[in-house]
């Protein structure tokens, strides 16, 4: 299957310019935060459709541009030149980091686009909701090859030493060789959904991370199982592995963010707590110094990745902290009503005329 794709500049238009001034955060919670190599600077996205550059030696937050629905994932190749961010609506845009503007739009998925790689300088890898792995040219916005496959929506996908890796809602975990979309191993259906993969290839391992709070570790070469920690009561919504030593960060809906030793796997630090941390949206920083973290108010966050201690908070929080992104509301007979939302808070109030 191949789609050419035209370069096109509506993530960075008028109505754009026009937000600069007025940007300082995220106007909801922030589902990524990716660090550049090199800088004091990292990325960030969120279900505002926005993508900031995180300055976090300044404490600042810029817009980089927008996406026409939510931004669910993005990332910063090697070089620290680009990035890319994958939307809800059905799209993946590159972006030079350089001249903070977009390099190319790429199109070709019917449905939510949730995560993607970068390969080399000239190929990338998503995954989306409608079950589908493309391999991209991103000289000429081009779909090279398509990997079928998954029986569900594929939420995330991991790039190492000529192999693809996936996982998503049919509970598998996958690997694809990427010169000829040879599906290799398959490892499950397991007993839960798995949100969420990441590759230590100092180790050559691959990890998963399940919705019943367990991290699962393969041999990448063999397909063999190597371990599992049982690391969290609750979900696990994001695994990556650092580039330095192989320490595996996880993050789960019990509120506790973990490293693990690579190791003897087991438990060196839980960072300290943020309430409003939004579990999927962690990563390590480029030099492994750092975790850097999104959170429902729309701030981006950052700890020390050997003692923990949370370093900072960026974004703007003005008279009232939070964003009220409201979920139920109920009423009783006395007009008093509440309200439940994403930034953790139960609101309450009395209806008048």
């Amino acid at each position: 299957m191949a789609i050419n794709i035209e370069n096109t500049s509506v993530f960075h238009n008028d109505s754009t310019s026009q937000h600069q001034e007025q940007f300082d955060r995220h106007r909801g919670p922030i589902t990524c935060v990716a660090g550049i190599p090199g800088t004091d600077l990292a990325v960030s996205c969120g279900y505002d459709s926005a993508v900031g550059i995180v300055d976090l030696k300044q404490g600042s937050i810029e817009l980089l541009g927008y996406h026409r629905h939510l931004v669910n994932r993005i990332v910063v190749d090697e070089s620290g030149a680009r990035a890319a961010s994958c939307s809800s609506d059905y799209t993946i845009c590159i972006w030079d980091l350089e001249k903070r503007e977009p390099l190319r739009v790429l199109r070709g998925h019917w449905d939510d686009v949730e995560d993607f790689a970068f390969i080399d300088l000239d190929t990338g890898v998503s995954v989306s909701r409608d079950r589908r792995i493309f391999i991209w040219d991103l000289r000429t916005g081009t779909i090279v090859n398509t990997f079928d496959g998954h029986e569900k929506d594929v939420l995330s996908v991991e790039y190492s030493n000529g192999m693809i890796y996936s996982s998503g809602d049919d509970m598998t975990l996958r690997q694809w060789r990427l010169a000829t979309g040879e599906l290799l191993k398959t490892w499950g259906p397991l007993d839960e959904e798995t949100d969420t993969c990441a590759i230590d290839p100092i180790h050559n391992r691959v990890m998963l991370g399940s919705d019943a709070g367990i991290i699962r570790i393969f041999d990448s070469r063999t397909g063999d199982f190597i371990c599992e920690i049982n690391a969290h009561t609750a979900g696990i919504k994001k695994v990556a592995v650092s580039s330095v030593n192989g320490d595996i960060l996880s993050a789960a809906y019990d509120q506790y963010v973990r490293i693990w030793d690579a190791e003897s796997f087991e438990l060196k630090l839980d960072l300290e707590t943020h309430m409003a941390t939004w579990e999927r949206s962690l990563n390590w920083s480029p030099d492994g110094n750092t975790i850097l973290a999104g959170t429902f108010d729309g701030t981006v966050l950052q700890w020390d990745a050997v003692s923990g201690e949370l370093l900072a908070e960026i974004g703007d929080q003005g008279e009232y902290p939070g964003n009220a992104c409201l979920n139920d509301v109920d009423t009783s007979p006395d007009s008093t009503f509440a309200v439940v939302s994403d930034d953790g808070f139960i609101r309450m109030g009395q209806l008048s005329a």
